[in-house]
């Protein structure tokens, strides 16, 4: 019989252990790979909401922008005449800070010519309701819709 000769077990085992060891380095390899591509797309993530929030911003600015204008120029043209100045009261929710709605007098009757309620916003027009100055009765009502556009008008 012949003797096994120990370099060639000698070989075979540094074989495998080297075979094992690439085997385990190429897969920590891998996994610090997959980390690494986490931990870059959170930030884009946090990039494009914050980006949304910045459009979202300027876009609510814009539309408060537009309902001032639309309320002024609406309060421009339902003015009876331009000289005579109007009493104006406005009506706050319970926060103090949110209006609910503003009432409009004839300064030489003092009788109630127009209502313009909000929404829970404060800012966006719900409807305004428009009353004869003489009997305060109601003679129009027009609803808006959130984009200040009209929604719909009842006559009396």
């Amino acid at each position: 019989m012949s003797k096994n000769n120990p370099s060639k077990i000698s070989l075979v085992f540094v074989f495998w252990a080297l075979a094992i060891s690439a085997a385990v380095i190429f897969i920590l390899f891998l996994v610090f790979l997959s980390l690494n591509k986490e931990k870059e797309s959170k930030p884009k993530e946090d990039k494009t909401e914050d980006k949304q929030n910045e459009i979202a911003k300027k876009q609510q600015e814009q539309y408060n922008n537009l309902l001032n204008k639309l309320d002024k120029e609406i309060d421009k043209i339902t003015s009876n005449d331009e000289n005579e100045t109007t009493n104006k009261k406005t009506k706050y929710k319970s926060d103090g800070k949110t209006i609910d709605y503003i009432t409009e007098y004839d300064p030489q009757t003092g009788k109630l010519t127009k209502r313009t309620n909000y929404k829970s916003d404060g800012k966006t027009i719900y409807y305004i309701k428009e009353y004869n100055p003489i009997t305060e009765e109601p003679t129009k009502q027009t609803y808006y819709n959130p984009d200040g556009s009209i929604k719909s008008e009842i006559d009396y």
